[in-house]
């Protein structure tokens, strides 16, 4: 079994966005941080943007 690394988290926390799933994006968020892994910038700015246009 591999585990999944940030550029998966990453891929999928975009995806999400893209289809306006905000919360879940935010809850697959909140579970890469809490394993260990590290969200990079272009995800950071991409879930700034989609929850700012989401309110």
């Amino acid at each position: 079994e591999v585990a999944p690394d940030s550029s998966i988290y990453n891929t999928v926390i975009h995806g999400l966005c893209l289809r306006d799933k905000i919360r879940l994006a935010r809850r697959v968020y909140t579970k890469m941080r809490s394993i260990g892994l590290t969200p990079d910038g272009k995800t950071r700015s991409f879930m700034l943007q989609h929850i700012t246009s989401a309110e």
